[in-house]
């Protein structure tokens, strides 16, 4: 019978089994030579050629333009030599590629010891840094040339808890590869070792790349003092950095925001370096916003200590651009929307054998910044076709921002309206009361897949208007107006898929709004809706359904801008109402059948509300709201999720609205500028009680109970 003895020598073979195979997996064995030295000696002062040879799939795919070069050579002397630098540069010009590509030279030939990449925010550092990984990790052309730095990652075979017991020839690595940082192993070679392989060494006896580190960390969680302490006991700081688009859209319009990114940069980036030595700082990014991070950075006046340039995606505009924006763009924006995608992609294939047939004159003057920036997959042939895409399917807000860096300023109604501005309107009437100047009311529903948002608005003589009441359905508990933050969904509510679910939502809010009345002040007036219309833009068939059942209207905003035909020369066929004074149009369209869809100018309309909100209140065509100031906070913030941009076309001038960067929460705006079409529908003018048709006032009666939503 085995005894006690037996047992535990058994245990103890068995551990030292155990101990014996974990240190043959700990050690990464012998190091390969260098595959190609010549090949890596050629790119060890020239990072443009080290990002073509190493990526072949990346930086490497294509042929760089001469902009991309100015871009890389800036990169190439801020960590050879240092130096603030920024550069502007349009989107999709493999900013960020080039940035991984640099900061990975930097630290495989030792030129730099500690480099951080900084993302917009922690998200993006994080993908950065994911990059990097794979790239040290699997890039067969880094693994043959930098065996010092790749082995030891291939060895971990993905299990990063194997880091801290990795060794070389019984020597600890210290390789490090986790979610904040990646630590190059520390290698240790003999003179012979060294020349047989092909790998420089230095005084030590260290490879160039030992202990080298990259970090990746977003802008606004950028430590101070952040440091690494080496196995020697060396406090290494941060020697180089590289900030990746300093701002996201939502950041850039906001100033607040904005301070706050140019304040990290100031206050927290640049020190990470310490006292003695000055950190080499590279921003690449894309214009936002005028008065956006990277204008403040290329402006000398504001940030005299720095180099930069900007990039555009098209060098010079072409001659004949009228070919682009109304034959070409015609072609490449008519097509039925309810088609779907192969609606869209057969326009796109119409407008590509018009650019074919007439190519010579449409590319004349046009000089593209970057020739293979084009997308074959969206029938695209050329970089300068691109870049009119862009223009015409994004608008030229964001071509002018995004693509040529030179974000136009903000029109004159965004300089004038300010969130205080519009609460300040507020004129402490309970909710729901009507003035006792108005004679009607309208109301407007904005349909959104999930939820429903909706205002109602009194009008009088003059346009004078005034906001009763708006809000989301289905009410939310947390009073939350934001569709971003819907919890509970018409889905929710009702059974089935979403258009069942929306479609019930509209049968149950629309016949509650017409048949809600309105209660005037002082004299008790009842005041039933004149109209009630909701937005048919997008789910046309649903809506349609509603409205009809309901009786009510159908409304569908058209976008007229400088480039277009003007609305005052729109034709009036038989049948149709149109108001070429207040841009709406009364008439049947696709899909709708007997029914007549209320068209508007969006343009135009979102002008004429801004302006009511900055006409003093109790001044004819003002604008005023129910309540305390307190009360539409959320509202003012759709309101300004748009903004206006001038712009002029010949002797045209048209205020063209976009949204803001960052912003998609609109939704009451639009609410707000509909509502104001249908109290011009029914007889509001700003020209006043002698040229307007005042409507009927219902007979007097006594205190009614409103009914509630």
């Amino acid at each position: 019978m085995p005894t006690k003895e037996y047992f535990e020598r058994k245990r103890e073979r068995t551990r030292q089994h155990s101990r014996a195979a974990a240190k043959r997996a700990a050690d990464i064995g012998s190091l390969h030579a260098v595959v190609h030295p010549r090949r890596r000696h050629l790119c060890q002062r020239d990072l443009g050629l080290f990002l073509a040879v190493y990526y072949p799939q990346s930086t490497g795919l294509g042929p760089f333009s001469v902009s991309h070069y100015a871009v890389i050579d800036s990169l190439e002397s801020c960590i050879l030599r240092g130096g603030w630098y920024a550069n502007a540069i349009f989107r999709e010009a493999a900013k960020t590629s080039i940035a991984e590509g640099a900061a990975q030279w930097a630290i495989l030939y030792g030129h730099r010891r500690f480099g951080v990449l900084f993302g917009a925010d922690s998200a993006a550092a994080e993908e950065i840094l994911d990059s990097i990984r794979m790239d040290v990790c699997e890039n067969d052309l880094l693994f043959e040339d930098f065996p010092e730095a790749c082995v030891a990652f291939r060895h971990l075979e993905g299990r990063h808890q194997r880091c801290k017991s990795q060794e070389f020839e019984g020597q600890l690595t210290h390789i490090a590869c986790d979610g904040e940082h990646i630590v190059l192993p520390s290698i240790r070679l003999s003179t012979e070792q060294a020349s047989d392989l092909g790998i420089p060494i230095d005084d030590r006896g260290y490879t160039r790349c030992s202990g080298g580190i990259i970090s990746a960390q977003g802008l606004l969680s950028a430590a101070r003092g952040l440091k690494h302490k080496r196995p020697d006991g060396t406090q290494q700081r941060p020697d180089f950095a590289i900030i990746d688009d300093p701002e996201t859209d939502r950041s850039a319009d906001s100033p607040a925001e904005i301070g706050k990114r140019l304040k990290t940069i100031r206050k927290a980036i640049i020190p990470l370096a310490g006292q003695r030595k000055k950190l080499a700082l590279i921003v690449n990014g894309t214009t936002i916003t005028d008065g956006g991070v990277m204008v403040q950075l290329l402006d000398p006046k504001i940030s005299p200590g720095w180099q930069g340039r900007r990039i555009p995606m098209l060098l010079t505009r072409a001659t004949n651009e009228e070919l682009w924006t109304e034959q070409y763009g015609s072609l490449l924006m008519t097509w039925d929307r309810e088609g779907g995608d192969a609606a869209q992609a057969a326009a796109r294939q119409r407008a590509l054998e018009f650019y074919l047939a007439n190519r010579d004159e449409m590319d004349e003057g046009a000089e593209a910044t970057w020739h293979t920036c084009f997308s074959a997959d969206q029938s695209e042939v050329s970089a300068i076709q691109h870049a009119y895409n862009v223009m015409l399917e994004q608008g030229e807000d964001v071509f002018d921002s995004e693509c040529q860096q030179a974000p136009k300023r903000v029109g004159a109604s965004d300089d004038a309206l300010q969130l205080s501005a519009i609460i300040s309107k507020a004129t402490g009437l309970p909710r729901r009361t009507v003035p006792l100047w108005a004679n009607s009311v309208t109301v407007f529903t904005d349909v959104q897949d999930d939820a429903l948002f909706w205002l109602a608005l009194a009008s009088g003589e003059g346009f004078k208007t005034h906001v009763l009441d708006y809000g989301i359905f289905p009410e939310q508990h947390s009073g939350s107006l934001a569709y971003g933050g819907v919890k509970i969904r018409l889905r929710d509510l009702y059974p089935g898929n979403m258009e069942a679910a929306l479609q019930a939502g509209l049968d149950d809010l629309i016949p509650r709004l017409k048949e809600t009345p309105w209660i005037r002040e002082e004299d008790h007036v009842q005041l039933m809706p004149t109209f009630v219309a909701a937005d048919s833009s997008d789910n046309s068939t649903i809506v349609y359904g509603a409205v009809r059942r309901a009786k009510c209207i159908p409304t569908k905003g058209r976008y007229v801008g400088a480039k277009s035909v003007p609305w005052e020369e729109f034709p009036k066929r038989e049948g149709e109402e149109i108001s070429r004074e207040y841009h709406w149009l009364m008439a049947t369209t696709r899909g709708s059948g007997e029914l007549r869809v209320l068209s508007y100018d969006t343009n135009w309309w979102k002008t004429f509300v801004t302006r009511r909100l900055r006409t003093a209140a109790g001044d004819a065509g003002s604008l005023t709201f129910f309540g305390k100031p307190s009360e539409h906070v959320q509202l003012a913030e759709h309101i300004l999720a748009e903004y206006g941009v001038e712009v002029a076309v010949k002797t045209r001038k048209v205020e063209e609205w976009s949204m803001r960067p960052g912003q998609k929460e609109n939704h009451l705006w639009d609410c707000l500028v509909g509502a104001h079409v249908l109290a011009a529908k029914a007889g509001a003018t700003l020209r006043g009680l002698e040229t307007t048709k005042r409507p009927r006032r219902p007979a007097r009666q006594g205190p009614i109970e409103a009914t509630y939503l």
